[in-house]
């Protein structure tokens, strides 16, 4: 006869098995690049760009942004969302240009949202580890929190020293909380790869680098050009 603890431990350990079954699903991997381009060009860093809207080269020799917040849509319904989402992008090293996603197997997938930038809970509570470390160069302070968005180069347009150019994009306080919303629509994943162009091209059609040349610190100029960034991203098409 089995008693009556035995049997609270049978029914625990059925309770489990159900639960376990119901919420662990075989998995797939994707793998999200990001393919950098220069107007039809592929972006590479340190190579001179010629700019016909302004009949100028554009040379960039640092360029890093944050992916957050990634999640897989089937229409408006939300499939799947990665925890912990925080990706430096570091044109400076390639391996960061891959992301890998672990995704339910049998998910339908229509939809791609992520942000640039990081969100103002995580600014506000200090610099982190990891791909947030202040280390790499993309915090300013807990008053203004991180640099969302950077890109360093030169033109011989500008007039600075050395005709350089510097752009650092980020605020997480109103009225310049600078992170910028992204959704893109997906037609086709090729191997279970979905690559992410990111054309730098039209940034320098919205900007006069002879009078606009330096953003350093959350501002209007900032808000305005992080909206731009916004719009440079796209799923490539087969």
């Amino acid at each position: 006869m089995i008693s009556t603890m035995s049997t609270k431990h049978v029914l625990l350990l059925f309770l489990f098995i159900v639960f376990k079954c119901a919420y662990s699903q075989p998995t797939k991997n994707i793998k999200l690049t990001i393919q950098p381009y220069f107007g039809d060009l592929e972006f590479k860093l340190n190579q001179n760009y010629h700019q016909s809207s302004i009949n100028d080269s554009i040379q960039i020799e640092t360029l890093k942004f944050y992916i957050s917040g990634i999640e897989l849509l089937d229409s408006n319904n939300v499939i799947w969302k990665e925890k912990n989402s925080y990706h430096l992008i570091d044109f400076e090293n390639e391996n960061s240009q891959s992301i890998q996603l672990h995704i339910p197997k049998k998910s339908r997938i229509s939809k791609l949202k992520f942000n640039i930038g990081v969100d103002s809970i995580t600014s506000n509570s200090g610099a982190l580890g990891g791909d947030l470390d202040p280390i790499n160069g993309m915090y300013w302070a807990w008053q203004s929190g991180y640099i969302n968005f950077k890109m360093e180069g030169t033109s011989p347009i500008c007039e600075t020293r050395k005709h350089k150019f510097q752009f650092h994009l980020g605020g997480y306080k109103q009225p310049f909380y600078a992170m910028q919303h992204i959704t893109l629509p997906i037609y086709h994943l090729d191997d279970n790869t979905l690559q992410i162009n990111f054309n730098l091209a039209p940034i320098f059609n919205s900007i006069s680098l002879k009078e606009t040349h330096s953003i350093m610190i959350p501002c209007k100029d900032g808000m305005n050009l992080s909206k731009v960034v916004a719009q440079l991203f796209s799923i490539h098409a087969l």
